[in-house]
């Protein structure tokens, strides 16, 4: 193999674990999202409904119109901590497979088919862009989907921040 073959075959593996890298990256960050999720929706489902909601809401501390606006803010914080979990998880997990590169079967096949050093060069330079696009089309939509995640994240602080205020102002 020519030295410039070797170093073309270098470089394109080395796109290749960089898009790995990126892959993995956007499956952490996904993941720390769906945790962050997690525990902002258990806070939420905890914290309002067993103190405050039940405590002045249900009790009738608060007058009408406030408990209207109090329970729809919750519910729909609620309603939007789920979407931004489901994002996250669909991101994480259901969006595509990872593609190989080059995968194990084809390194057998090559050596039963007793393929030259060329041939298998050759063969490689054709597989992997391909590998490396469908690899990005599919961290894409992983980005595409926890994007709309990250929107309902912040939607759904917007919506305990009003939440609390009401409350303390309820209460003041």
């Amino acid at each position: 193999m020519s030295e410039t073959n070797e170093l073309l075959l270098q470089i394109l593996f080395r796109n290749y674990d960089e898009e790995v890298s990126r892959n993995e990256l956007i499956d952490n960050k996904n993941s720390q999202m769906i945790v962050l999720t997690g525990t902002m929706l258990t806070l939420q489902a905890t914290l309002f409904t067993t103190g405050l909601l039940n405590k002045f809401v249900y009790d009738k501390i608060i007058i009408n119109p406030f408990k209207f606006w109090i329970f729809n803010l919750f519910v729909s914080s609620l309603i939007v901590s789920v979407a931004a979990m489901i994002c996250f998880v669909f991101a994480f997990k259901f969006v595509g497979t990872f593609k190989q590169a080059p995968q194990a079967i084809y390194v057998k096949n090559s050596y039963a088919k007793k393929k030259n050093h060329s041939e298998v060069i050759d063969d490689l330079f054709m597989r992997l862009p391909k590998t490396i696009g469908k690899n990005k089309k599919i961290m894409k939509r992983k980005v595409k989907i926890a994007n709309m995640g990250f929107t309902f994240v912040i939607l759904d602080i917007i919506l305990i921040v009003l939440l609390v205020s009401l409350l303390i102002y309820c209460f003041i």
